[in-house]
């Protein structure tokens, strides 16, 4: 469901009393004097193409407000500041009040450093509407800096409004979150009786789970190691340490030489992580208890993280068992965190399931007391927008110290992502995400519109097939052509053909890419440090060619699809001028086609906002070898964007290329409700993750623009399971900790499924406003509709009466829309509509849509 804003929370903390603190903003209430247009303590800070007028406006409370008018908009953005100074260690928290007319869309506010490299500390985004609304996010700050400030930024699909109001930035101490004290072990699965994923991830070297020598309950975990060492690490854990006692113990035991390591942590991290209990020793081949006791400090934000290292310095096998973590000195015997502990788990791949299939969850369940037991437990589901789908009764028979196994069945009728819980009395013991996804579109592969970024192996392909994605793109995700990875050393060349046969066997197609120069080729001077010397120009344009001849050559029969490099309107992927990018895609291309004839060159891997960059390309002939226009559309929620993308795309040509969009993405908070999302560092502060329901939103959104745009290729970003998502669950990939779909994978499913093998015809622009993006294929005429700007939804009415007209929401059901007169009206939201009609109907509902009317 929607929170109570649209925000990326950066660091989010929890308080027990209100705050006190000094206010950072100069003339947050934007009241007179004003000075050239901006209210006394603000500046301008507008660059690229754009035009903006600024003005005192209406207020929303006082006198007046800060109204910026852009009259005209090519690029940049329409940007202003407050400055203020920083103190690591801080906590801030930000207000604002917001409303627009016309096309703002998405604006942007964030805590940064004010010159080069324009560092973000804290950030958000808000697509603004037409009534004033507040904004709040929260954090704490890690570094120091005297030249920040609060930057408003907004990048207007042509003329729009934008008046600020009641701004607020406090700066507090960071105060810990002072929860209860348990009352027993708060390590839940501390036995390894239940499924060892629900609550722990351990890598590289995944333990087994022994049932022939636990220690307690029946179960242990056992590694086999050879010159090697693992980390298993808890998902946070909220309670109260107040500085108290606490004991941390688990029993190990081993037959080798081995040391074992186990340590408390706060979830929370400004700088390194610090143990703030720690055990080791070095196991024997009885089982051995390892226990310290100590005072443990409140974490920051109310969760602490629990780890184990386990080494070898050559072949062992360790285990432990039973670990805890309680107040005090430790009870004995060990006890797990609840008398029943049970867990769900799906044994579908990646908890998908196909419409009409039947849903079957297992449930596994471990009593630790001392008499049977027969838990009254029920699993519990919700669906997308947390509403109740179904409530089934779990009949199980627990003997003591014993698990059992029983299977629970589902009535999910529906498609969509669903949140299954398992409860006993108040007390949510297991939850577990799963998906049922509509059928796959029957478009053949090398029609198809949808891509992803992917590994290259079996459960990826897997998933790829279940979602209906058809391609993938060479990347970070694996870099088998690129040429630092195919030619490591000058002559000596590597190849991957197992993977690229996995994919083939899948009928996935693949687009290969050319990128990282190896440093024997790199044109870096001797101070170049790191990754930077493979994103220098390669030091000869023959050597270069000689890479992109041979890995076309090699690969000729399973990738015909090549990309001349990634994001190089950029320093972080090339560090050569535009004019160095032209001349090398030139030799690309020419390469490529000397190997493969019949191969396809993708160019230049642009950006909307990088206009300087390609028109320098295009003026130095980047992509006159090129068959396909390629760009990226991260944070691309307008037409404007896509309308610019495809003029580049004519370039030099009477007719305009084909369009790609080989890259967009969006970063998701966990679907999860009751796993505390509490884990913050450094990059958890930098990916800056969305509340799961607006990044499915804006998932599907990136997708249908891009298609209705005239893209014929879409690539989702990206589609990569991460080993490390416990205890971290904000994310950019489409999975969650546990390899079931995020809700925005399913988002994109069902768009897939909905608009594979589609041709876009542009947009409209609904009084609302509302967009409609105009999607069609031979059958069929498919409008996606959303609400533009604001939290509340806007009805509008439509003259149409079509004989027959398939509305779905963004999980793909269908809707019942409102009868009126001679057509419909609909409330629309910021999920996308999706409104179907045949071809032969088709221009009716466009001429419709163009006089459609909000209701007030």
């Amino acid at each position: 469901m929607r929170k109570c804003t649209v925000p990326i929370l950066i660091g989010l903390l929890s308080f027990s009393a209100p705050l006190y603190a000094d206010e950072l903003v100069d003339n947050g209430a934007m009241e007179i004097p004003f000075r050239e247009g901006i209210a006394r303590g603000w500046h301008k800070n507008c660059y690229g193409k754009n035009t903006a007028v600024f003005s005192p406006g209406k207020p929303h409370s006082g006198k007046t407000s800060q109204k910026v008018e852009c009259t005209s908009f090519e690029s940049g953005a329409v940007q202003f500041f407050c400055p203020m100074k920083l103190t690591a260690g801080k906590h801030y928290k930000v207000s604002l009040w917001l409303r627009a007319e016309e096309g703002v869309g998405t604006v942007g506010i964030s805590i940064r450093q004010g010159p080069h490299p324009y560092t973000k500390y804290l950030a958000t985004t808000f697509e603004a509407g037409e009534d004033w609304e507040q904004v709040t996010f929260e954090g704490v700050i890690a570094q120091a800096d005297k030249s920040a400030g609060l930057f408003i930024y907004f990048h207007p699909d042509g003329p729009g409004t934008l008046w600020v109001d009641d701004v607020s930035v406090v700066e507090n101490e960071p105060q810990a979150v002072e929860l209860p004290l348990p009352k027993g072990n708060v390590v839940a699965n501390a036995s390894f009786e239940l499924a060892l994923d629900r609550h722990w991830r351990a890598r590289p070297v995944r333990p087994s789970c022994d049932t022939q020598n636990p220690h307690h309950g029946q179960r242990s975990l056992r590694w086999e190691l050879d010159v090697s060492a693992s980390q298993l690490v808890s998902g946070p854990i909220e309670f109260g340490g107040r500085n108290e006692p606490f004991t941390l113990a688990l029993a190990v035991r081993a037959e080798g030489e081995a040391r074992v390591v186990a340590a408390v942590r706060s979830a929370m991290t400004i700088g390194g992580a610090k143990n703030l209990l720690r055990v080791e020793g070095r196991p024997k081949a009885d089982w051995d208890v390892l226990r310290t006791t100590g005072p443990l400090p409140s974490s920051a934000n109310g969760a602490y993280c629990l780890t184990v290292h386990v080494r070898a310095p050559k072949k062992a096998t360790v285990w432990i068992d039973a670990l805890r973590l309680e107040p005090g000195q430790g009870s004995e015997p060990p006890r797990c965190r609840r008398q029943i502990e049970a867990s769900l788990a799906c044994p579908k791949l990646a908890h998908i399931h196909r419409i009409g299939q039947p849903v079957q969850l297992e449930v596994r369940a471990f009593n630790d007391g001392d008499g049977p037991k027969e838990p009254e437990l029920i699993c519990r589901v919700t669906d997308y927008h947390q509403r109740p789908v179904a409530e089934v009764p779990v009949a199980i028979r627990l003997e003591p110290r014993r698990a059992g196994q029983t299977s629970v069945s589902l009535p999910l009728k529906k498609t969509g992502v669903y949140l299954a819980e398992l409860v006993e009395g108040d007390e949510v013991l297991s939850e577990l995400s799963l998906s049922v996804l509509p059928e796959i579109a029957p478009v053949p592969a090398e029609k198809s519109v949808v891509g992803g970024h992917f590994r290259l192996d079996e459960f990826h392909m897997k998933v790829a097939n279940a979602m209906g994605i058809k391609w993938t793109r060479i990347h970070d995700c694996s870099s088998i052509t690129h040429w630092k990875t195919v030619e490591p050393e000058q002559g000596k060349f590597v190849w991957f053909d197992d993977e690229v046969r996995t994919v083939r066997r899948h009928g996935v197609q693949i687009l290969g890419e050319f990128l990282r120069v190896p440093k024997w080729a790199s044109s870096a001077d001797d101070d170049v440090q790191g990754g930077n010397v493979h994103l220098c120009p390669p030091r000869s344009l023959d050597e270069f060619g000689t890479y992109v001849r041979a890995v076309v050559d090699h690969y000729e029969n399973d990738i015909r699809h090549w990309e001349i490099w990634n994001e190089p309107y950029h320093r972080g992927f090339w560090q050569g001028t535009p004019e160095q990018y032209a001349e090398m895609a030139r030799v690309a291309a020419r390469e490529t086609r000397a190997a493969d004839p019949e191969a396809v060159v993708v160019a230049p891997c642009a950006y909307p906002g990088a206009e300087e960059w390609v028109e320098r390309v295009l003026k130095a002939g980047g992509i006159a070898g090129a068959d396909v226009f390629s760009y990226h559309g991260y944070g691309v929620l307008q037409p404007n964007g896509y309308q610019r993308v495809r003029g580049w795309a004519a370039h030099g040509r009477q007719s305009a290329r084909p369009i790609w969009n080989t890259e967009t993405g969006v970063t998701s908070r966990t679907f999860y409700r009751h796993i505390p999302d509490k884990f913050v560092d450094s990059y958890t502060r930098w990916i800056q993750p969305l509340p799961y329901d607006v990044a499915a939103e804006n998932c599907a959104r990136l997708f249908i623009l891009a298609l209705a745009g005239g893209a014929e290729r879409y690539f989702q970003y990206w589609c990569v399971y991460e080993e490390s998502l416990l205890p971290r669950l904000g994310a950019m990939t489409i999975f969650e900790y546990d390899t079931s779909l995020r809700p925005m994978a399913v988002a994109y499913a069902v768009a897939a499924s909905l608009l594979d093998g589609t041709r876009g015809r542009g947009w409209i622009e609904i009084p609302g406003p509302v967009l409609a993006n105009l999607l069609e294929d031979d059958q069929r005429l498919i409008a996606v509709l959303w609400r533009r700007g604001g939290r509340r939804g806007r009805r509008i009415a439509v003259g149409f009466n079509p004989v027959k007209l398939d509305a779905r929401n963004m999980m793909g059901n269908p809707m019942n829309l409102n009868s009126r007169g001679s057509g419909f009206d609909v409330v629309l939201s910021a999920e996308p509509l999706y409104l179907i009609v045949p071809a032969a109907e088709g221009d009716a509902l466009v001429a419709a849509l163009r006089k459609a009317e909000k209701i007030r």
